[in-house]
């Protein structure tokens, strides 16, 4: 429990512990001791007790990631939080750099995996949810990460307007990873968006975030109806192709799972006529080299994510205008 905990507070290397014993030290013997020990870099641990307090989890592991997802799923959705003024626009250190998007973050867990991983990049993520960007905030500062992973409070639509008008940079891509699902019958969740023109990746938004011209555009579901209505709209938007798996080079979702074994949800959307989430169009893997918490517990427990990805058509890029 102790070093999910800590993999979860973005602790990857024994220097906190340093400091701790640091600031130990200087009660204990004065701050005049610590300096003769050449400072906080002397004061070591034994890697066997690294190894059981912090060692044992990386924040990407399932363990982290599903306590985190545990934790988000216990949190009811929220539509606007004002509790706390986040700064907008976001400032980067070096702004020419490639920018990634996470439409709808949560608590950032896979921004600022990303960030860290992907030196060449800027991320940014952006939420409703101010308790949640708390978290990846402080994990990005304490990664020291904060001049290439920023959060703010905003809606997409200001996010993405943002970005093609103000970004200097080139866009790398827009990421809608696991958006809320819209409700499919009226008996359905009353925290879920009442229609799909309210659902955040509804056509609209799917033009804003186009015509930032990123080089992908990735969305996840864990709700096959979703993906495949996200599918759909791709399809229906004049300007934008839907990349398929042997273009982005992971394997196509070319098999889905017993219909009695699938959720209530798949069920009735496919008794009613609904499609299923298979073809070249679905990936069954994420072309990211990061994961979010909600990926962490379902690919644990051994459930399907879909996967959908798009870019903006060279033949047909006007058209977004």
């Amino acid at each position: 429990i102790s070093a999910m905990k800590l993999a979860l507070a973005g602790v990857t290397s024994k220097r906190p512990f340093r400091a701790l014993a640091a600031v130990i030290a200087y009660y204990d013997e004065g701050w005049g001791a610590v300096a003769a020990k050449c400072g906080v870099a002397d004061l070591h641990m034994r890697e066997t007790t690294w190894a059981r307090f912090g060692g044992r989890h990386r924040p990407q592991d399932d363990l982290p990631l599903r306590a985190l997802w545990a934790y988000s799923a216990s949190r009811k959705k929220v539509a606007k939080d004002t509790s706390h003024a986040w700064p907008w626009p976001p400032v980067f250190a070096d702004p020419t750099k490639r920018l990634v998007v996470d439409v709808g973050c949560g608590f950032g867990a896979a921004c600022v995996a990303l960030a860290a991983r992907c030196d060449e990049v800027n991320v940014l993520g952006v939420d409703r949810a101010t308790h949640a960007l708390h978290y990846g905030a402080g994990l990005a500062a304490r990664r020291r990460l904060g001049g290439r992973c920023v959060f703010a409070s905003v809606g997409a639509a200001d996010a993405l307007h943002w970005v093609r008008e103000e970004y200097p940079g080139p866009v790398d891509s827009v990421l809608f990873l696991f958006p809320t699902p819209y409700a499919l019958d009226d008996g359905a969740n009353k925290q879920l968006p009442s229609t799909t023109s309210r659902f955040m990746c509804c056509p609209a938004t799917l033009r804003l975030a186009a015509r930032a011209r990123p080089r992908t555009l990735l969305f996840s579901s864990n709700v096959e109806d979703v993906a495949v209505t996200i599918r759909d709209s791709l399809v229906a938007l004049d300007g934008v192709d839907v990349l398929t798996a042997p273009q982005l080079g992971v394997a196509a979702a070319t098999t889905s799972e017993n219909l009695e074994d699938a959720p209530l949800r798949t069920r009735r959307w496919v008794e009613g006529g609904g499609a299923r989430a298979i073809g070249e169009d679905f990936l069954a893997a994420s072309p990211l080299p990061v994961r979010t918490e909600t990926e962490g517990y379902y690919h644990h427990s051994g459930r399907r994510v879909h996967y959908v990805a798009g870019v903006v058509s060279v033949k047909r890029p006007d058209r977004l205008d």
